[in-house]
């Protein structure tokens, strides 16, 4: 199933982002997997560096929402 178009990741889905990324799974399988686009895995991955790093990630959106 699909999120509501705008659902936010959440720190769990980035512990699990940067699980699955870490045993080299598609993007569209770690997209099918949270429940978001492709689309928003490739933004969540560009978020967090390379390798990607959910605590990196985390640290990024915190930032902006502080703005």
């Amino acid at each position: 199933f699909m999120r509501k178009k705008g659902k936010k990741i959440t720190w769990d889905d980035r512990q699990r982002i940067e699980q699955l990324t870490k045993v080299d799974m598609s993007i569209a399988m770690i997209a099918k997997d949270i429940g978001v686009s492709r689309t928003t895995i490739y933004n969540e991955l560009a978020r967090g560096g390379t390798p990607y790093s959910a605590d990196y990630a985390q640290k990024n959106v915190n930032v902006g929402i502080s703005k």
